[in-house]
Parts: structure tokens; C-alpha cells; sequence
């Protein structure tokens, strides 16, 4: 099950950002086809992301359009989302063949607009990206992939094991430039073959729409998420964790689960929301019950909008255990709250360990249960550390969103 919260501070921004833009900025402001296999109403890390990117370069002036594939047959071809474009492709459900349907239909569509567009963005480095490379050609608007992780679960990862994998690979290198969501995705690029030059990092930005952390705020927060989805109801001011991240393995969470057994032992009220989707769902479900820690670890699935789950609970858990992506440990650190990350050297790269939050060992027994504990013994520690991540969280003077309007309207006035 997902969810998706209003929020006051977001639609005003939107209706701001619907104004009308006078006709001068309108002809001058570039042209963006921002093309995402998975887009809203499906929900994980990767749509937040790509949504909060096409949202920022329409704040920006930009004029970006979304492209996605239609999974259900009632989902309408053509939309707006949050007063942006939004068409959906032919995705059948015959297996097999909706890929390469879809992909079809993608490079049928990138070639017949191709005169709309100043500029195409292709969420990651996989098929949908050699088929608008393909399609497209140099003649075409220039093209931008992204890459926004590392590890078993990146793009250089799945071009080595998937089938063509190293003709995509080959045909992405071609692109005229790559964004990497961090330098760990730029090394691994950079080890496989794709220049240097053409990598462009830029990490996530967190929301500003992080309410400042208050007991209020916190039972506000509880309560709006009650009426979306029970499950995620405590008793009275019980602690809570949340854990951000795709249901999948080698992503530390049966770690994570393991280490709520003392936890739940000391604070039988206090409660572990884990909230994604993945293809691990039913043997983490299943493990759960194992450990007899049904509703008191909890996974109601994935969720679009992150701020009052961040708001409603007392610490954010980031349990990777080799570099990947970074949104989630950002967000909690823009939302003033108090961390819990596993020791490797991303983790490293934003987090002092007691002072802006705290790290654990994955290969140590009881490291994480220990973190959880102090956390929720001292009020003090939670609230000290909160306020360091806070101030530590800087948004860097070039966002991605600026790079790239900027880049495409290069590109515009060489032609």
C-alpha cells in the first residue's frame, strides 16, 4: 500500500509555479522531456527523485514534460502532475512483452517530438536510454542520462549482468553527458569505460518543505498518518524509527530487524516503520513473524511524500552497508532528525560520528540495537544531534535542475 499526504507549503508553491510565464520567458525557456520507466502513482526513492527534479526545473523557469509507462490500462495517456506534462506509453501486461512494446512506443514518441524539445532526460543507463540514444541520433536534441546509485543495484551493475547489457553500455557512453548522484556512482562509471569528462555529480537535494521539529508537529504527523494507513498507529508518545529504502537484498534490513528483538524487549510500545516495496516483501514479512515482531516492526509499503513520516518519527535508520544512493540519509538530515547509519564511506562523507549523528557497525553484533537504545534513553542526545544534522544539511550553490536548464540552452542557441 502507498500513501500520499497534502501539504499546505507544497501547494502553494505549485500554484505559484502554474502561473503563466509571460510569452518572452515562454519562447526563451528550454524545452525538457524527462523520461522515467516508473513515475507516480507508483512510489519509491527513484519517482520522488525524478518528480522533484521536473518540479525544480518548472520553479526554474524550464518547461519540462514527464514520460512514463502506463502499468494499468485505467491510468490516463495524458495528465498534468503538479501542473507538469505527463504522458504515459503502452505498457502491456503480456510478460515479455511489455518491455520491449514500451520501448517501442518510447522511441516512436521521442522521434515524432523531437522538434518540441530542447533537451531529453533518461532516468538511469539501461534500455530506455539506448532506445532515445538510438532513436534520436545526433541529429536529435541532446540527450542526459542519470545515474542515481552505486552497488549491486546500479547501472554499471545491471549492464554486466543484463542481456545486451554490454551493447547498451556501449551505446550509453555515447551520450553527450551523465549525471551521478554522487561520486561513488562517478568512480564506478569511471571504472567502466565512460569518460570523465562527460560525468557531471550532483546529489539529491532534500525537500524544503521540512517542518521545524516540535512535539506538536510530531502528534500532527502521527495522526495524519493513522488516517492513511493503520497500521502505522503507536500508543500515546511511544519512539518510533523509520527506515526508507527498496525491499531488497544486501540492503541491510534484516539486520535492522534483528536488531528491534532488545528493543521491543525493553520498549514493548515502541515501533519500526520500514517503508518501500521490492521483490523481498514476503521474506521480510516472513521474518518478521519469525522473530514474533509482528506490529511492532511494521511495512506498509512505499510512500510518495516523505515529510510528516520524517516529522513523526524520533529517528531516521540509513542501513546500506556499501555505498549506494543517499536520498534518504539527506532528507533526514535536512529534517533535523536524529541518525542512525551504517559505517561505510558514503555514510562517512555526511556524517561526523557523535555529533551529527551516529554510526554502527554492520559486522557488530548489537552495534545497532545499542544506537536505537541511546537514542531513545536520551532526549537530549535525539534533540543535539538533530540540531547538528540540520545545520550540517547545505544545499550546494548548483543544483542539477540549474545545471541542466542551463546546459540544454547551450546546446539551443549552438544549433
Amino acid at each position: 500500500m502507498s500513501g500520499t499526504l497534502p501539504n499546505p507549503a507544497r501547494a502553494a508553491r505549485e500554484s505559484l509555479s502554474a502561473e503563466p510565464a509571460e510569452n518572452g520567458a515562454a519562447e526563451t525557456a528550454p524545452r525538457i522531456a524527462i523520461v522515467s520507466r516508473r513515475l507516480w502513482p507508483l512510489a519509491g526513492e527513484a519517482e520522488r527523485d525524478v518528480l522533484r527534479l521536473a518540479t525544480e526545473l518548472q520553479e526554474q523557469g524550464a518547461r519540462p514534460t514527464l514520460v512514463t509507462a502506463r502499468w494499468q490500462k485505467e491510468w490516463s495517456e495524458r495528465t498534468t502532475l503538479r501542473g507538469i506534462p505527463l504522458t504515459r506509453l503502452p505498457w502491456p501486461a503480456t510478460p515479455g512483452w511489455g518491455m520491449l512494446r514500451y520501448l517501442y512506443s518510447l522511441s516512436r514518441f521521442l522521434r515524432q517530438n523531437q522538434t518540441q524539445f530542447d533537451g531529453v532526460v533518461v532516468q538511469g543507463l539501461r534500455a530506455e536510454a539506448y532506445a532515445a540514444l538510438i532513436s534520436l541520433g545526433a541529429k536529435g536534441p541532446p540527450i542526459v542520462l542519470r545515474a542515481t546509485e552505486a552497488g549491486d543495484y546500479g547501472e554499471v551493475a545491471w549492464q554486466r549482468q543484463a542481456r545486451f547489457g554490454g551493447r547498451i553500455a556501449a551505446k550509453c557512453q555515447q551520450a553527450e553527458a551523465i549525471v551521478a548522484a554522487s561520486s561513488f556512482v562517478a568512480a564506478e562509471l569511471q571504472a567502466a569505460n565512460y569518460s570523465a569528462d562527460k560525468l557531471h555529480v550532483f546529489p539529491p537535494l532534500a525537500s524544503q518543505e521540512h517542518l521545524p521539529r516540535s512535539e506538536e508537529e510530531r502528534e500532527s504527523a502521527r495522526k495524519a498518518l493513522v488516517n492513511v494507513n493503520h497500521d502505522l498507529h503507536v500508543v500515546g508518545g511511544a519512539p518510533i524509527a523509520v527506515c526508507i529504502l527498496p525491499l531488497q537484498r544486501d540492503r541491510g534490513l534484516e539486520n535492522v530487524v534483528r536488531s528491534w528483538i532488545p528493543i521491543q524487549q525493553r520498549w514493548p510500545h515502541a515501533r519500526l516503520w520500514i517503508l518501500g516495496d521490492g521483490p523481498d516483501r514476503e521474506p521480510l514479512f516472513r521474518l518478521i513473524c519469525d522473530l514474533d515482531l509482528r506490529y511492532r516492526v511494521v511495512i506498509p509499503g512505499a510512500f510518495d511524500y516523505w515529510e510528516d513520516l520524517l516529522a513523526a518519527a524520533d529517528m531516521l535508520i540509513a542501513p546500506a552497508p556499501q555505498p549506494s544512493t543517499s536520498t534518504v540519509l539527506r532528507e533526514g538530515l535536512a529534517a533535523g532528525m536524529a541518525v542512525i547509519a551504517s559505517d561505510q564511506p558514503e555514510h562517512r562523507q555526511l556524517i561526523t560520528p557523535e555529533k551529527n549523528g551516529l554510526l554502527y557497525a554492520t559486522a557488530e553484533r548489537g552495534s545497532l540495537s545499542q544506537c536505537i537504545s541511546r537514542l531513545i534513553e536520551n532526549e537530549d542526545l535525539r534533540k543535539g544531534l538533530g540540531d547538528a544534522a540540520k545545520a550540517s544539511y547545505a544545499r550546494q550553490e548548483t543544483s542539477e535542475s540549474h545545471w541542466l536548464r542551463t546546459w540544454f540552452a547551450t546546446r539551443r542557441l549552438r544549433k
